[in-house]
């Protein structure tokens, strides 16, 4: 399944950021699409529209996942998505996330928490319209980088329209930036595997192997010495 990643977000609050993700992802569920909304802005307003009355109390959130995807904790693909009565799939935000996005900044890649997760489940669904807070901050910027594209709900208004030059500048920078960054932190992933099995598989081997290597390192060099002919030469 080709699935298609768009993040929205105005950095401004009122644009009705919320309102296009969920009429946007009904439209495309009409239409014969399997869609995924994921409510990544700590008010919850796309879970409480989408009949969530207390986002506050749910036990698994998109803060919960997020928080398994920095401890590395496996889980399902469905973990904490809500089946929807309008025919989409949820992924619901609470308070929580708010911490999560304080976490973040002590966090290695913290800008590729969420494109993990996204890539887990993308292949489930058609589209996963991502609705972010207003601001652009780690939450925003994890969207970002986790989205194929981008919506800005706007007004015809001054305010509204402020912010938005400053808005793609940021997001054409990370485009450009995470995508190779991404590419070569999954290589690193996939080398780190391959390690830890063959220390699975061939303990002995790879402790052999490596102390080798360490010891290659730490022996001192010789000085170059020159001979007889370099020496004249050099006269």
């Amino acid at each position: 399944m080709n699935c298609k990643v768009i993040a929205i977000e105005n950095q401004k609050g009122g644009t009705g950021k919320s309102t296009t993700a969920l009429n946007l992802g009904i439209g495309l569920h009409n239409a014969g699409k399997k869609v995924l909304l994921i409510d990544a802005d700590p008010q919850g307003s796309l879970s409480i529209s989408l009949g969530i009355k207390r986002p506050d109390e749910l036990d698994i959130s998109l803060a919960t996942v997020m928080g398994n995807v920095i401890d590395n904790k496996p889980f399902e693909d469905d973990f904490g998505i809500i089946h929807c009565s309008e025919g989409i799939d949820l992924m619901p935000c609470n308070v929580e996330l708010s911490g999560i996005e304080s976490y973040l900044f002590t966090v290695m890649s913290r800008e590729c928490i969420m494109r993990t997760y996204v890539n887990q489940i993308k292949k489930n669904y058609d589209y996963i319209l991502i609705d972010c807070t207003p601001s652009l901050g780690l939450l925003p910027i994890n969207a970002f980088v986790a989205a194929d594209s981008i919506i800005v709900p706007s007004q015809p208004r001054i305010l509204s329209t402020k912010g938005l030059d400053l808005l793609l500048r940021t997001y054409y920078r990370l485009s450009e930036a995470y995508d190779r960054l991404y590419e070569r932190y999954e290589q690193l992933k996939e080398y780190c595997k391959s390690f830890l099995k063959a220390m699975e598989l061939f303990p002995e081997k790879v402790k052999t192997f490596l102390k080798k290597l360490l010891e290659k390192q730490e022996k001192p060099k010789a000085p170059k010495t020159k001979s007889r002919a370099e020496k004249e030469t050099a006269r």
